[in-house]
């Protein structure tokens, strides 16, 4: 099944390994998108978007500010 990863405004993100595992694809993510890094996505998330493709919204961490 081809996976698709929406990370905050960036809604159709191809699947870098796609013969690869969900974290495989989850690593490789995650050096192109640091913010990522401490985040986590199971296969529980997976939303079906048609037959042969499924979505995972990855959760961006909530931005903190000194005050």
């Amino acid at each position: 099944m081809k996976r698709i990863f929406a990370i905050g405004t960036l809604n159709d993100i191809p699947d870098p390994a796609p013969l690869g595992t969900l974290q495989e694809s989850y690593e490789l993510l995650a050096q192109r998108f640091p913010q990522i890094r401490h985040s986590a996505v199971f296969e529980s998330d997976a939303v079906p978007v048609d037959a042969n493709t499924v979505r995972y919204t990855i959760p961006l961490p909530v931005m903190k500010t000194n005050g």
